[in-house]
């Protein structure tokens, strides 16, 4: 078996270098070590897949990002025009053991978190694709094959030994390339921040496993054995804690004194420094830190609920759509991207809609406009159409005013009338 070549498959751009030092070469030791423990992070906290999952800011980011667009509907349209493909595609149900959903949302947390999905292209006998397998990113080492404008998948499969593909066989989604080839891992980039973020939980867990926080400590002027110490324990616990017990009046006999413990600044430093994992998280996903349940700080997303999807869809998910777009079209659909007369298309419409007034009022606005007809207000509101053929609907005392000449039409008919000129002075030759 070779480590090596299964630790490049884990880490794309990976070389036997240290972290540390890159100018000395890594041990075999050492390579073993970050394969079955993860990338050690500055913290010296190893982060792995599992480990970054841990981090609930981490997992939320990832799961809200790879479900908003799995919910999405992956239509097929011809090229260059708003006709839908009306044959079934890949697309349609691309897995035979997931569902769509479960495919594009597994797809997406793949990339979300090791910067690369892949996918093995099952075809029928004319070529087309008609399934996809997925392939776990730890599996993959992707290299370029110059001169033949093709991509080289090396595949482990679990006894180590690896297989080479090309891009007819394995479809590639990466995102954020630095290289052109592979996309880059951000459980590689950032496993600083996740593995100072993992030391934190860690000596946080510590904290309050080991019963670090105290509410107080009784005194006494005699030495107690443990049966008289766990009476008295016992005995004021009974007597002054719980709800019911709030208010009470402690008294304390034979010298015993109760001093309240406070939190100390540097563990309140701790709790402070989990708060801002979450920001960093954040940060690290293009996600506003309040859709990650972070409520302390204020955001410059929008002041509504609106204001802040749309923010969201805009600069968090629709670059992450057009990079899928493209590459699904040019790997899964038949001619590619080059020839194909097909395309897909990601239907964000569900996400940038408004609350019913907004909607209300934009499709007045274009239906007068004579921009959309009844039945494209019932398409994008998800209703049957209305009995009978598309109509535009509009106050019947609007006209149209020509913007060369200045002829106006009324749209209900009738005579056209001249443009109105406005007489001035020069004009009437005063």
């Amino acid at each position: 078996m070779n480590i090596g070549r299964i630790v490049r498959a884990a880490l794309p751009g990976f070389e036997d270098r240290a972290f540390e030092d890159p100018a000395r070469p890594v041990t075999a030791g050492e390579i073993n070590s970050w394969w079955h423990n993860g990338i050690p992070g500055g913290s010296g906290v190893p982060v792995t897949e599992a480990t970054a999952m841990g981090l609930t800011a981490y997992l939320r980011a990832i799961s809200l990002i790879s479900s908003s667009l799995a919910m999405l509907p992956v239509r097929v349209y011809y090229r260059d025009s708003r006709r839908l493909v009306a044959q079934r595609t890949v697309l349609d149900s691309p897995s035979p053991t997931q569902t769509p959903f479960e495919f594009w949302q597994t797809w997406q947390m793949h990339q979300l978190s090791w910067g690369n999905a892949y996918g093995f292209k099952i075809r029928d006998g004319s070529g087309t694709v008609r399934q996809i397998r997925q392939i776990h990113p730890s599996r993959v080492s992707v290299t370029d094959a110059e001169g033949s404008g093709m991509k080289l998948f090396d595949v482990s499969d679990d006894d180590g030994e690896s297989r080479r593909f090309t891009s007819f066989d394995v479809a590639h989604l990466p995102f954020l390339s630095p290289d052109g080839i592979t996309g880059l891992s951000p459980l590689q980039a950032c496993r600083t921040v996740l593995g100072t973020s993992l030391a934190a939980e860690k000596v946080a867990e510590s904290f309050y496993r080991n019963g670090t926080k105290l509410s107080g400590i009784v005194r006494t002027p005699a030495t107690l054995n443990e049966t008289q110490a766990g009476a008295i324990k016992s005995r004021w616990r009974q007597l002054f804690s719980g709800p019911s017990n709030a208010g009470e009046v402690a008294v304390l006999d034979s010298g015993a004194e109760f001093t309240p413990l406070t939190l100390p600044p540097e563990d309140a430093q701790l709790l402070q420094s989990r708060a801002f994992t979450v920001s960093e998280i954040a940060r690290m996903f293009g996600v506003p830190s309040h859709f990650l349940n972070d409520q302390e700080k204020a955001t410059a997303w929008g002041s509504g609920i609106e204001s802040m999807g749309i923010g969201y869809v805009v600069y968090t998910l629709l670059p992450r759509v057009k990079a899928a777009e493209q590459r699904i079209t040019r790997e899964l659909l038949p001619g590619g991207w080059e020839s194909g007369a097909w395309e897909a298309r990601w239907d964000l419409k569900g996400l940038l809609r408004g609350d019913a007034g907004t909607r209300s009022q934009f499709y007045r606005v274009l239906t007068d406009l004579r921009v959309m007809t009844n039945h494209d207000v019932a398409e994008l509101e998800d209703m049957d159409p209305p009995e009978g053929a598309p109509v535009y609907v509009m106050p019947s005392n609007y006209a149209m005013v020509d913007a060369g000449s200045g002829v106006v039409t009324p749209l209900t008919g009738g005579q056209a009338t001249p443009p109105t000129v406005d007489v001035t002075p020069a004009d009437a030759g005063l």
